[in-house]
């Protein structure tokens, strides 16, 4: 059979296939039958898909009365009609219901059912819906003298004539299904003395198996071994592997590449044929994050990837220093705002004026470039002006690395953007931007398909002839057969009356039985595999695969032969890299770098030593960083001129609010500076937050014996064991018996006392700060300012001196004593930073979690610490 359609394909036959990854298959299949397929280079038999081929047998007629849409037109159109209707407003999202329309009306077409003849019952609104809709794209394509491919079969079937002007033969080659539509084309042609012939590969000789695997990674790991065992035996082959479509299939399958021996991979690559849709390019992700950013749903999101995208030219500014600008943008109150916002009317353009000006210079003069465009532009237009845009912006400005590949892609996709003209019509810049995601969300790159090596598909129905074995993926009975998928806007009974695909579980059994028939037709050699458990429970094969021979692990090991993974049976060598002491004499960080030494040394020599910080996520509101910067600079304000406590009882009443509301609007103007305008409601909230906080502090210091406020955010430096550990006290008071207290500020939930008297010192500040004062102290505390508490927790000399209870030395020790064990522990915690101490402490493992996980590997140790535990070797 093979022989009689090379044959046919050599006397001039056009080929109808289904869709282009069928077009892709079958021609690597016909390759070796072509002739002169022997050479470099040879003559491609023709290939059309069915969509193709009859718009294009359409068109060849001289003065044909009506225009084809293509499927992006015909699915803009839709989209406008839905969108334009009374019931948009009563819809969650218009795109969904514009592509069911357009399926129900394909469906409707392909099964030659005249929707105006239809009537939709009061109990099924998604019909009634429908059938308004394909009224109103019935009228607009009469009107434009337009018709779309779902007509075309129906369309052509009633032009003799125009059928009679095709040459050549058919062959309707490999279709899955048919449907009546298509088979109405095709007598019409047998009318009309075109010949039509129906070819299907030819059937293999067949070796199944099905086998069990311990989860969707171990498929995955083993199917890709398999492959590679296969062409290690046989290098020409074509081995398929079908897995469903996970979230990290690709990752998976690259690292298990990775992991194997020899140089097969660089000789077998997978190529994947279904290509990803352009909206997944990073290059041309960059291009559209160009035109989103000046839409008005652009938040911090948008601008943070253009600013770090490696696709913009470097005549702007370079990648490090936008990177930096990014990362500092993050703090500012103004990056929760949109962009626009944040420019025009926040701080935006002053902050980025002030730190890179060219930068700054070129979002205002793309801006205004913007303004001065016409509201409303045809998609032609502005196919035009975006390409400028995107050349002012630093993308594919010549100095930016966009690849030749996603250039051309994105060419493509604005010459298609710019067809919808006639559909559309003039729209604004956010319509614009809309549209053309949605173009690129349907665009794909055509993929080579190899003669030889592994292809990936994500499902069986894919699968084309001319493989030599294949590797089926997740096979379960839930996931096979499919559950039935029925057109949500056309009624149920309507779809199982015209048997209409996957509209009823009879007709998706039915579906799924056939398409794995086909497959185990056309491959000599077939594994279907599917995991034990899938989500966390027992999974069983699917029922149509359960009649084939299992294999076990065992023998399918044994079935790739010697193909083993490039590490096995090598010893894992450790090399001990120890750090480098400190050769500064001088802490970065000072006091907090000593808690982190305390709590956690390794995150400590992280972030001081090595300098890394976590980055800011931006979330709306204050974070509580942002918050505890408000109430220490409040707190410093309303104690400015250094009050005693007879003066602050003076003020109580109008006064003091008063004061307090001074105090607290300065510290919210510093932070928010013209950000304030767009966060008014924040502002007047946040005001009263801290009001409230401030008073109830007030009230609390007017319970204390007498004082006098004697020093506010104190910064000196003290030398432990030769080396500077710089420090900042929140507050001193003067008592009333001249000696002093030392105050910390704390706004968030760690305040506790006890950890002074702790065998490691967990919180050093307030220690620190007592060897930094020469003068008596006689009471150290942390004032715990925030919505659960209010008031002062710490260690004091005498009652009264502050309201409570106060935490007592440890017995045995007075104060003199315990400076002395303070200082010893000061040391000791120095002396460790000082030599690269990089521990992790089990106990307080939360200080190595969240942003630096990945550098302490904590969650690595736990498991080892556990498993060390219930092995009986705790002691270790």
């Amino acid at each position: 059979m093979d022989e009689d359609l090379s044959r046919q394909l050599a006397d001039g036959a056009t080929l109808i296939v289904d869709d282009r990854l069928a077009a892709i298959q079958i021609e690597a299949y016909l390759a070796p039958f072509t002739p002169n397929s022997d050479r470099l280079a040879w003559q491609t038999p023709t290939l059309r898909t069915r969509d193709a081929w009859a718009a294009e047998l359409w068109n060849a007629e001289p003065g044909a009365d009506r225009l084809v849409l293509s499927a992006a037109q015909s699915e803009a159109l839709w989209r406008r009609i839905v969108t334009e209707s009374a019931l948009a407003d009563t819809l969650i999202g218009t795109h969904q219901a514009a592509r069911w329309a357009g399926e129900a009306w394909r469906l409707a077409s392909e099964w030659q059912i005249d929707i105006r003849e239809l009537r939709g019952r009061d109990d099924e609104p998604g019909f009634n819906a429908f059938l308004e809709w394909a009224r109103d794209y019935r009228v607009r394509l009469a009107k434009s003298e337009w018709i779309d491919i779902a007509q075309l079969n129906a369309a052509l079937a009633q032009r003799p004539n125009t059928i009679g002007r095709a040459t050549g033969a058919f062959v309707w080659a490999d279709t899955l299904w048919r449907t009546p539509g298509s088979e109405a084309l095709i007598k019409a042609l047998e009318g009309a003395g075109r010949p039509v012939t129906r070819w299907q590969p030819s059937t293999r000789r067949r070796l199944v198996h099905r086998v069990a695997l311990e989860d969707s990674r171990a498929e995955i790991r083993h199917a890709v071994r398999w492959a590679q065992a296969k062409l290690e035996i046989n290098p020409q082959a074509r081995i398929a592997l079908v897995i469903p479509p996970e979230a990290d299939r690709d990752r998976q399958i690259l690292r298990c590449l990775d992991g194997l021996s020899g140089d097969a991979t660089s000789r077998h690559p997978v190529v994947s044929l279904e290509a990803e849709a352009l909206d997944r390019d990073p290059a041309i992700i960059a291009a559209v994050d160009c035109l989103e950013l000046f839409t008005r749903h652009a938040y911090f999101e948008i601008f943070s990837r253009w600013l770090r995208s490696p696709y913009i030219g470097g005549d702007i500014e370079d990648l490090a220093t936008r990177s930096l600008i990014e990362v500092r943008w993050r703090e500012e109150l103004s990056a929760q705002l949109d962009f626009l916002t944040a420019f025009r009317s926040a701080d935006l353009e002053r902050w980025l004026a002030r730190r890179t000006p060219q930068l700054a210079a070129r979002l205002d003069e793309c801006l205004r470039w913007l303004t001065d465009l016409p509201r409303f532009q045809s998609p032609t237009r502005w196919a035009h002006d975006a390409e400028s845009l995107l050349t002012r912006l630093g993308w594919a400005n010549g100095a930016s690395p966009v690849p030749n590949a996603a250039l051309d892609a994105w060419h493509t996709v604005l010459s298609e953007f710019a067809r919808l003209t006639p559909i559309v019509g003039a729209i604004d810049f956010e319509r614009m931007v809309k549209e053309l995601k949605s173009t690129l969300a349907r665009t794909r790159q055509p993929q080579a398909m190899p003669l030889s090596g592994i292809v990936l598909l994500s499902r069986p129905e894919q699968l084309g002839p001319g493989y030599d074995a294949t590797w089926i993926a997740g096979m379960t009975d839930r996931a096979w057969p499919r559950p039935a998928q029925p057109n949500p806007l056309l009624p149920i009974k309507l779809q199982a009356v015209h048997a209409m695909p996957w509209a009823t579980p009879g007709d998706a059994l039915m579906r799924c039985r056939t398409i794995t028939d086909r497959v185990v037709a056309r491959v000599p050699e077939i594994v279907f595999s599917y995991p034990s458990t899938e989500n966390e429970f027992v999974a069983e094969p699917s029922p149509l695969i359960a009649a084939f021979p299992a294999l076990e692990c065992p023998e399918l090991a044994e079935k790739m032969g010697s193909y083993v993974p490039a590490d096995a049976g090598q010893r894992l060598e450790t090399v001990e890299d120890l750090p480098t002491p400190l050769a500064a004499r001088e802490i970065s960080g000072g006091a907090g770098t000593l808690e982190l030494q305390a709590r956690c040394p390794l995150r400590a020599f992280i972030e001081s030593r090595l300098r890394a910080r976590p980055i800011e996520s931006v979330s709306r509101g204050l974070n509580p960083r942002q918050r505890g910067i408000l109430t220490h600079r409040a707190l410093e304000l309303l104690y400015a001129d250094r009050p005693t406590r007879q003066q602050l009882e003076a003020l109580m009443g109008p006064a003091l609010r008063d004061r307090i509301a001074r105090a607290i609007r300065r510290s919210l103007n510093e932070r928010v500076r013209e950000a304030g305008r767009s966060f008014s409601v924040m502002f007047e909230l946040e005001q009263e937050r801290l009001a409230l906080l401030l008073e109830a502090f007030v009230a609390t210091d007017l319970e204390r014996s007498e004082f006098t406020v004697a020093a506010l955010e104190t910064r000196q430096s003290i030398a432990i064991s030769g080396v500077e550990v710089a420090c900042r006290i929140d507050r001193i008071d003067r008592l009333g018996d001249r000696s002093l207290a030392i105050i910390d500020y704390k706004t968030g939930s760690r305040a506790s006392p006890s950890d002074w008297f702790k065998q490691r010192l967990l919180q050093p500040q307030l220690p620190l700060y007592l060897l930094a004062v020469d003068e008596p102290v006689r009471a150290m505390v942390f004032a715990v300012i925030n919505s659960a508490a209010v008031g002062y927790k710490g260690y004091w000399t005498d009652k009264g001196i502050f309201p409570g209870r106060f935490r007592p030395l440890p017995s045995g020790l007075d104060w003199a004593a315990q400076r002395q064990y303070w200082l010893a522990q000061l040391e000791a915690l120095v002396a460790e930073y000082v030599y690269g101490d990089t521990r992790i402490f089990l106990d307080q493992d939360d200080a190595a979690k969240g942003s630096f996980a990945p550098l302490t590997r904590v969650f690595e140790h736990l498991t080892q610490a556990n498993t060390d535990l219930y092995a009986g070797r705790s002691d270790e």
